[in-house]
């Protein structure tokens, strides 16, 4: 074969070479919008316990934005416990539905929502939520059954409520 046939029509060998260089090239390429989407902007989570019912119950699935209150040490796997504080942070408000970690536990993940900000001071009495030395105001839901979450039989009623906080100034 003459140089002009290796140019025009190269052989198997190089053709496949250039298959495996375009396959390596294109796996980051490829892979990096849903890197990118899980560990920077959102990440799911499963709700694995009624704490939240009947917003969102167990098994549910939700996605939660990580830029919304910064990123930190828990906002990446694999990161260095190095890393303290947090960057690009905002405050949550009132009402907001978190997902976060504990200290002591940073294996499991919580999903609650905000009652008190940071200088609020936030008690339960008689079961009632008490926020800055005032009762917040709730409203009565409709009963549901208690099932076996609330530690009663499934035929129990509990009654339920939501609380409505009160859009005054925060105690500081």
């Amino acid at each position: 074969m003459t140089t002009l046939e290796q140019t025009i029509r190269p052989s198997a060998r190089s053709r496949e070479w250039k298959a495996i260089l375009i396959l390596i090239l294109l796996i980051p390429v490829l892979w990096s919008p849903p890197f990118l989407f899980r560990y920077f902007l959102y990440q799911p989570f499963n709700i694995p316990s009624n704490s939240m019912a009947p917003t969102l119950m167990v098994g549910d699935y939700v996605f939660a934005a990580k830029y919304a209150y910064g990123y930190g040490r828990y906002s990446f796997p694999f990161a260095s416990s190095w890393i303290s504080g947090r960057f690009l942070a905002a405050e949550p408000n009132y009402g907001d539905i978190v997902v976060f970690r504990t200290a002591k536990d940073s294996a499991a993940d919580y999903v609650k929502r905000v009652v008190g900000l940071p200088g609020d001071r936030i008690q339960m009495r008689q079961g009632r939520l008490i926020l800055n030395d005032r009762p917040v105001t709730r409203v009565a839901l409709k009963e549901a059954q208690a099932g076996t979450a609330c530690g009663g039989d499934d035929e129990a009623k509990v009654k339920r409520w939501r609380e409505r906080r009160c859009r005054t100034a925060r105690a500081m």
